[in-house]
């Protein structure tokens, strides 16, 4: 199925994007977010598509050589929260995050990331690790002080 250039799958009345069957957003980039492992991008098969990035607010960089996962979050613009050596913990920076603009009165439609490959334990271990930048409590507090008529 084919709706404005996009290709669709009807499931039981349910209509979702073909690629959301393998865990890819919507809004998701080709070489940022998934790739193609034969560079075939009408090869949908399932060993074809690697999925890059399956996080909220996570993408993967070359830093200095090496693979780092950057987490970042949108509040007026994006804040970057850190860097960190794998994908997991970067997820968790980008729940530590939403929860603190939470806490601080900033809704937003946030989208938390649920890890299944760590335990409750170790989630919370990696979750209490985590220190979030001064940076973040700055952007909360400057559109908080925006007034209702503002431009976002």
């Amino acid at each position: 199925l084919i709706h404005d250039g996009h290709l669709y799958v009807n499931d039981y009345g349910s209509q979702y994007s073909l690629f959301a069957r393998y865990g890819i957003r919507n809004f998701a980039v080709k070489g940022v977010d998934y790739e193609f492992a034969n560079g075939d991008a009408n090869d949908l098969r399932y060993e074809n598509v690697i999925v890059i990035n399956p996080y909220n607010g996570v993408r993967q960089l070359d830093y200095n050589g090496m693979i780092r996962y950057e987490a970042k979050i949108h509040i007026n613009g994006y804040v970057r929260i850190g860097i960190f050596h794998s994908m997991e913990k970067a997820a968790v920076a980008y729940n530590k995050a939403v929860d603190f603009c939470l806490s601080h009165g900033l809704y937003r439609n946030f989208v938390k990331n649920y890890i299944v490959d760590l335990s409750a334990n170790e989630y919370k271990s990696t979750y209490d690790s985590i220190s979030l930048p001064e940076s973040l409590e700055t952007a909360i507090n400057a559109v908080s002080q925006r007034s209702p008529g503002d431009a976002e």
